[in-house]
């Protein structure tokens, strides 16, 4: 005959069931008993209680086999996978929470749903390992080191081309800052570097790679291997110019805060730009300054060891757009006329300058300056030439004239030549005379 009542225990419970008994069987007092067990006499009391009125089976905790009052519904499980599957397949799990919960009003953790996608073996984006790196001590206070670079990248995911975004992280605080542009190089650079520091302040110093935007990989030239100065970037002769310190980094992992950045952006952003269908720089750039920066970091800012701030402000005075921009040399012709990027300039105002410095700005617009005076130009559209009329398309005959071999250009072969003939009739000879003993 089958038993009514089978009990499913632990090997917890049966111990803790045996203490019991001979607590009922007063071999123990309860206050031995709690001791053993490791619950208050109270606690003891109860189970006691409950043993007697309900038999063994009152060890079993009460809530054992129901539902939890806490566990999430059906009907959220499978919306939450569904949209997973259909809208965040390539999210990695927090950010898909996060969307779940900002765009849907699905408040779920990372664990459940990775709980919920590894029940239905739907795959999912995975971290990869990473190299073991020492560990640097961040900086103290916000605005001592920026770490900053450029990322090539499919951003828009082929609703455009590839594009870069400049980024700049603090290393003390996360403080982010970026924005998009069509390449990395020295006008990016500076009209970033210009916006990060209207927004924040002049740093004390920035760390970045050695991209020959940001350091030189020209040889110093014989006037600066005298004064003992090495070639310069126009990007390390603005930062010098500001009194910011550049700090060269050997290799990627040395400036891995803004590596970080990158990988995370990518990740993030790109969806996020995909959910608003934005395919162009200027309305990403939109969405960076609106909503997505003070977002980022509200969200990823930590709080610096100390809380004194090392940005600077400008000095009163200090214009960045003539500090900030591509300075070059120039000679001046006679005819005060000034040659650049293919294009000529006529040079209006009277001076005496053999050589004026032009100004590209960040929104390529020029500025020709001597002795700190603003010279006026105008652009030379088409040059007049002499030979403008003359049909050119003609070619002229061109006669050609062979000197004689007697001819004193040809003096100095011509002994040379006669030697090397002699030499040859000598060996000819020479021939002849072995076959005619031979035949003999």
């Amino acid at each position: 005959m089958a038993r009514k009542d089978i009990i499913q225990m632990t090997q917890k419970e049966l111990r803790k069931l045996n203490v019991v008994h001979k607590i009922i069987d007063k071999k123990i007092s309860l206050k031995k008993g709690s001791e053993k067990l490791g619950l208050s006499y109270r606690q003891v009391k109860r189970i006691v209680s409950r043993i007697r009125n309900q038999g063994d089976i009152g060890i079993i905790h009460v809530s054992r086999g129901r539902t939890s009052n806490n566990k999430l519904s059906e009907e959220l499980h499978k919306s939450a996978v569904t949209l997973y599957q259909d809208k965040y397949y390539d999210f990695n799990l927090v950010h898909a929470c996060e969307k779940l919960s900002e765009n849907h009003k699905i408040k779920i953790s990372s664990q459940t749903l990775s709980n919920w996608l590894d029940a239905e073996k739907i795959p999912r984006k995975r971290k990869r390992g990473r190299k073991h790196r020492s560990w640097r001590e961040r900086m103290h206070h916000p605005g001592e080191l920026v770490q900053m670079d450029g990322s090539h990248h499919d951003w828009f995911e082929g609703r455009r081309s590839k594009c870069c975004l400049m980024g700049y992280i603090d290393d003390a605080n996360n403080k982010t800052y970026m924005r998009f542009y069509e390449y990395e190089g020295t006008l990016p650079a500076m009209d970033s570097f210009k916006r990060f520091i209207r927004k924040n302040g002049l740093p004390i110093a920035v760390y970045c790679d050695k991209h020959t935007t940001y350091k030189s990989p020209k040889e110093p030239t014989v006037e600066e291997q005298l004064d003992g100065k090495a070639p310069q970037s126009q990007f390390q002769r603005a930062l010098k110019e500001l009194g910011v310190n550049p700090i060269f980094a050997h290799s990627a992992q040395a400036k891995g805060r803004v590596e970080r950045l990158f990988e995370t952006v990518q990740d993030r952003l790109t969806k996020e730009l995909r959910l608003r269908s934005i395919s162009t720089i200027d309305a990403a750039n939109d969405f960076l300054e609106g909503e997505y920066l003070d977002k980022f970091n509200k969200q990823f800012c930590i709080k610096p060891i100390k809380e004194a701030s090392f940005y600077q402000k400008l000095l009163p005075g200090v214009n960045l757009n003539r500090i900030l921009c591509i300075k070059i040399k120039r000679n001046v012709y006679k005819d005060f006329t000034v040659r650049y990027n293919n294009n000529l300039y006529q040079i209006l105002n009277k001076t005496n300058a053999k050589r004026v410095v032009l100004e590209i700005d960040t929104k390529e617009r020029l500025r020709i300056e001597s002795n700190n005076r603003t010279l006026q130009y105008k652009r030379i559209v088409q040059r007049n030439s002499i030979v403008a009329n003359k049909d050119l398309t003609k070619k002229r005959n061109k006669i050609t004239h062979n000197p004689a071999e007697t001819h004193p250009w040809k003096r100095a072969y011509a002994y040379e030549r006669l030697r090397a003939m002699k030499e040859a009739l000598e060996s000819q000879k020479t021939e002849m005379l072995k076959e005619e003993l031979v035949t003999v």
